[in-house]
């Protein structure tokens, strides 16, 4: 009997958690500022994609790319997700980012920017001809 009451109460907490979802996308970095992502009922939303490249203050020989998105939750509970991008140029992998917002959770009902700098050798955003993308989270 214990058993049984620990599987249904092991089972009801399980279902009480929203499923994890995955959205991923290849495409021609000509594309990827156009880029949305949304989840099925449309209370979750990224947008307003942004990368860049500029010459970094500090580190010689090195550059910034510097990559952002907003995000956007219209629904009435907190949605937890990451970003993982990566840059491709012919058959190698150039660079890769990951962007989430504070404690991976986006709160009820608002909007957020999130920015992402990292240092990469100078150049490969202009050899950077594709961009793949991996949206994992708990959005409906």
């Amino acid at each position: 009997m214990k058993k049984i009451v620990f599987l249904i109460f092991i089972l009801v907490l399980i279902g009480g958690y929203a499923q994890a979802k995955t959205f991923k996308q290849m495409m021609p970095i000509a594309d990827f500022e156009d880029l949305v992502v949304k989840s099925e009922d449309g209370s979750f939303k990224l947008n307003n994609f942004s990368i860049a490249e500029k010459k970094a203050f500090l580190a010689r020989g090195l550059t910034n790319l510097s990559v952002s998105h907003s995000a956007r939750n219209k629904s009435d509970r907190s949605v937890h997700f990451s970003v993982s991008i990566v840059g491709i140029g012919g058959s190698d992998l150039l660079w890769a980012v990951s962007l989430e917002p504070m404690m991976s959770t986006l709160v009820a009902n608002k909007t957020d920017t999130l920015k992402e700098d990292i240092y990469i050798e100078p150049n490969k955003l202009s050899k950077t001809t594709h961009i793949a993308i991996w949206v994992t989270g708990d959005f409906n």
